[in-house]
């Protein structure tokens, strides 16, 4: 998803194209990350440092995404933080 943010840079139009299958896949992303640290969570056998790779990776491409100047996708990101 990362490549798509960066293809996107200076090309507003490539939004155009691609922003719905983004919107939908960021979403995704950020569901299935809250589904497996509920699980970390629940099962306590120390998946610590794989929770923390995975937080830092998804809000480093939230983030991305908030920074976007195309509206639709800077919204996504801002909603999938909440």
């Amino acid at each position: 998803m990362s490549l798509w943010l960066q293809r996107s840079r200076g090309d507003q139009a490539y939004w155009e194209v691609a922003a719905a299958n983004f919107k939908h896949a960021i979403g995704l992303s950020s569901e299935l990350v809250m589904e497996h640290l509920h699980c970390f969570i629940q099962s306590d056998i120390g998946y610590e440092n794989s929770i923390n790779v995975m937080l830092k990776d998804l809000f480093k491409l939230l983030v991305s995404c908030v920074a976007e100047p195309t509206e639709s996708i800077s919204r996504v990101g801002c909603s999938c933080i909440r």
